[in-house]
């Protein structure tokens, strides 16, 4: 099968044709939601852009140096700000590649990826392991980016919490993988990087734009909002519906 490359993270040719009702803010409005839908209105604090600092949003400094490898699957070595050190970027970090919940999740967010490459912004995709990677990039994430991060820099810098129940997905894990089908999402990712729950940013030279945690439902980010939060990073004021 060919393999469709992912996008590769360069400058826009033209942005002439992206007008905006002010320059792109050198301090972006930094919001944290832990659980359900969240799009905070930007304030006007005086601050250039009009921008406000939420005061629990994660320090945009712990989120610079994240090693990385990828895209997948490629092993090139880099650090996180480098994704976003010529565009902002939609960063999705997936709790486990085979998660059938998260999949559907990012699937949605890709289905209006041309809303994001109109506005100069990439989606991102990050996994902490590689187990189903191939299968997510030709099923869900066809020619967009993956990342892998090893060590969960992202859920450790932001501080997604685990889930109190891991235990359950221990059991699943060892009564299950042995009769799982080769091809395919399977359980076999279900082990001990997988008890951290995932997490929506949207991150710009800037800083850090949105974030929130994936719930206790297994919820994401409605990608009109990271959309919204995408648009508020190229330094649109106008709103998504």
């Amino acid at each position: 099968m060919n393999k469709v490359q992912p996008e590769e993270l360069k400058p826009l040719a033209d942005e002439s044709n992206l007008s905006s009702t002010s320059s792109i803010p050198q301090q972006m409005a930094m919001t944290r939601c832990d659980d359900g839908l969240c799009e905070v209105p930007i304030e006007n604090s005086g601050m250039e852009g009009g921008a406000t600092v939420s005061q629990t949003a994660t320090p945009y400094e712990k989120i610079l140096n994240i090693k990385l490898k990828g895209p997948y699957p490629a092993e090139n070595v880099m650090v996180s700000q480098q994704l976003w050190a010529q565009r902002p970027v939609v960063i999705l970090v997936v709790r486990r590649l085979g998660c059938t919940m998260c999949r559907k999740a990012m699937f949605m967010v890709q289905e209006i990826r041309k809303e994001f490459q109109k506005i100069g912004v990439t989606l991102i995709a990050i996994a902490n392991q590689t187990i189903n990677a191939e299968d997510f990039l030709e099923t869900v994430w066809e020619g967009l980016p993956l990342y892998i991060d090893e060590n969960s820099g992202f859920q450790k810098a932001v501080g997604t919490p685990k889930y109190s129940y891991f235990w359950l997905h221990n059991a699943i894990y060892r009564g299950c993988t042995e009769t799982l089908p080769k091809a395919g999402p399977s359980f076999g990712d279900v082990n001990s990087k997988a008890d951290q729950v995932g997490l929506d940013l949207v991150v710009s030279s800037a800083g850090i734009v949105f974030e929130r945690n994936e719930d206790s439902k297994f919820t994401h980010t409605d990608p009109k909002v990271l959309l919204s939060a995408a648009r508020r990073a190229r330094g649109f004021t106008d709103r998504v519906d």
